[in-house]
């Protein structure tokens, strides 16, 4: 293993998005370096999907990122995928 688990931050697109300021202290505080207060957050790219994946697509997806996925998630040690 080239990094120990305590150098190795990971972050949820959906929780990220969901509070990005306590997001953005919990990477300054891992970065170890000092929190900055009155930070902007425009999101960017706002825009929806112009249409819905596939039934098809979707189960090929699934399928092909099933193993990689629950590595993940037995890594990370919380549920990625309902």
């Amino acid at each position: 293993d080239l990094f120990s688990r305590e150098r190795i931050k990971v972050f949820i697109y959906e929780q990220v998005i969901a509070k990005p300021h306590f997001w953005i202290d919990e990477l300054f505080d891992f970065l170890g370096v000092s929190r900055v207060s009155g930070l902007k957050y425009d999101p960017i790219n706002t825009s929806e999907l112009p249409e819905k994946m596939g039934e098809v697509e979707r189960e090929f997806l699934n399928k092909l990122y099933s193993g990689p996925n629950c590595e993940l998630e037995r890594l990370l040690g919380i549920p990625l995928w309902s």
